[in-house]
């Protein structure tokens, strides 16, 4: 096999080989919808910066939606504001199986449907482009490293 045919070859193969590896290694151990509530709050919320995360939990309301509440603190310590987030996910499961049931979350959507910061309801549309930019700039760090990936292999 010739140089220039194995690196063709390479190439060709590097992009699903990337998406076979990255795909389940996504580098967090939090459910989607906390790390995605976190990073829409962060967004919505970044003159305030820096944020402290202090708590979050879950509620279910099966099946109407569920909530991952975030509590934080914006600004600098000596100065930090004690705030909340609310983000509301829809039931969008079909049907009932055994990893609904282990796993709630796992029966609602993953993009938020409605959220609230201390009690105010964030406007759908400010929320729709703020879901939008976090996965635009999710989708560009997932390409950033399927393109290091295929530069690695490359360059052996």
């Amino acid at each position: 096999m010739n140089s220039s045919y194995r690196r063709s070859l390479v190439a060709c193969l590097a992009l699903p080989i990337s998406l076979f590896f990255f795909s389940g290694c996504s580098g967090k151990t939090d459910d989607v919808r906390l790390v995605l509530c976190k990073e829409v709050t962060d967004r919505l919320l970044a003159d305030m910066r820096p944020i402290q995360w202090t708590a979050n939990s879950q509620r279910v309301n099966r099946p109407a939606f569920a909530i991952i509440e975030l509590e934080f603190t914006t600004g600098r310590q000596q100065e930090g504001r004690p705030m909340t987030s609310e983000c509301y996910f829809a039931y969008d499961t079909v049907e009932e199986n055994v990893i609904t049931h282990v796993d709630e979350l796992s029966a609602y959507s993953t993009l938020p449907y409605r959220m609230t910061i201390d009690g105010k309801e964030v406007p759908k549309l400010i929320l729709q482009k703020a879901v939008n930019d976090e996965q635009i700039e999710g989708l560009a760090e997932f390409m950033e490293k399927i393109n290091g990936a295929s530069r690695k292999l490359l360059s052996q």
